[in-house]
């Protein structure tokens, strides 16, 4: 009856791609950054629900921005620079 279409492989990698790389940098370019959240709320009930909430926006946010930046034959060559920049910037936020 109806044939359902094909999705090419490179069409989802992309996107894939791109939110692999926003979880990888919201999680561990901001260590310094979760640390002093659950410092500022300790174990607070509300503390969690908060820095869950950071988390989301966080890699939202990233998404948005690399999905902006990156097209077809940028995506990989984009994600390698951001990921060795953001790798850079996080290095001295974590020596403290």
């Amino acid at each position: 009856m109806f044939e359902q279409e094909k999705i090419s492989p490179k069409s989802w990698f992309s996107g894939t791609l791109i939110v692999a790389a926003s979880v990888f940098m919201a999680l561990f370019s901001n260590v310094a950054f979760f640390k002093a959240t659950a410092n500022t709320f300790g174990n607070a009930t509300h503390g969690l629900p908060f820095t869950a909430s950071l988390l989301l926006i966080m890699t939202s946010v990233f998404v948005l921005l690399l999905s902006a930046v990156c097209h077809r034959k940028l995506v990989k060559p984009v994600i390698i620079f951001i990921l060795l920049l953001s790798s850079v910037l996080a290095r001295p936020s974590q020596d403290r």
